[in-house]
């Protein structure tokens, strides 16, 4: 339905219309309803676009639609945590305007497509990570020492980048795992995570990185990352976690995300949460 519609269904009279739309705008820019380009309101699902996220380091990104020549932006706190090349749907915010791009919001990932990545192996005594060659996959991927099979500091190699992880979330006063096929990435981790706990969106995954005791080695025309023997685990997500302490109770939650990190991250020697 459109505005007039709706307000006459309600019994909105004229001139509080415009108190009307402004709930409507807000409803629409945090994707809880949708809107068709001739003004009607609707669920967000009848409206989506279905495309391919092109991330960027600095966590924002764009969806490409196929057959449309401009693309979508999404803020870094509308991708619902997705990865580098997935099939997702997302729902228009604010149409083009003169220069400025559409804006959207992700509703739903529909398909992982990267499964493998290239990338350069940094080593260290217990584990790895490997630095993507792609700059748009802003994350670095771990790897435990009994799968660097022969890899060393240098190395180019070929990573599978999904694997089966342990998401543990509370159910009552107990917690229970399940093991999910995600692609190892924080991002996608964090957010099965939320979604077994039933925490929302408004719930934002930040970043994630091994704070080691690692040095850089530069010789003329190079720069070598050496990792340390000791690394740990940092996990920044946004304050809005806290809304959920009441419900799931702040240890067990909290409890929960770092069980389910420290697992998937075993080769690290330490875990830090960040909250802010």
């Amino acid at each position: 339905m459109k505005t007039k519609e709706i307000a006459i269904l309600l019994g909105i009279p004229k001139e509080l219309r415009h108190e009307l739309q402004e709930v409507l705008d807000s409803l629409v820019a945090d994707g809880t309803i949708g809107v068709s380009k001739k003004g009607k309101y609707m669920k967000p699902d009848n409206v989506a676009l279905v495309g391919t996220f092109e991330s960027t380091s600095r966590g924002f990104g764009f969806v490409v639609v196929d057959g449309q020549d401009d693309d979508i932006f999404v803020k870094a706190s509308d991708t619902k945590d997705a990865f580098y090349h997935d099939k997702v749907k997302v729902v228009i915010t604010a149409q083009k305007n003169g220069d400025r791009r559409r804006e959207g919001k992700i509703i739903e990932i529909l398909d992982h497509e990267v499964k493998t990545l290239v990338g350069t192996y940094q080593k260290n005594k217990n584990f790895g990570f490997v630095v993507p060659d792609n700059q748009k996959i802003g994350c670095d991927i771990f790897v435990s020492k009994e799968h660097e099979i022969g890899a060393v500091t240098g190395s180019k190699v070929v990573v599978l980048e999904y694997s089966n992880i342990n998401i543990y979330y509370l159910n009552g006063t107990s917690t229970e795992k399940a093991s999910k096929y995600l692609a190892c990435d924080p991002k996608v981790i964090f957010s099965e995570w939320k979604k077994l706990n039933s925490i929302g969106d408004d719930v934002r995954f930040i970043k994630c990185f091994i704070n080691s005791n690692g040095k850089e080695e530069i010789n003329e025309s190079t720069a070598t990352y050496i990792v340390g023997d000791k690394a740990t685990l940092e996990l920044t997500i946004s304050s809005d976690i806290k809304k959920y302490y009441e419900k799931h109770g702040e240890e067990p939650l909290l409890s929960s995300l770092k069980k389910t990190f420290t697992e998937y991250s075993d080769f690290c020697t330490d875990y830090k949460l960040i909250i802010e």
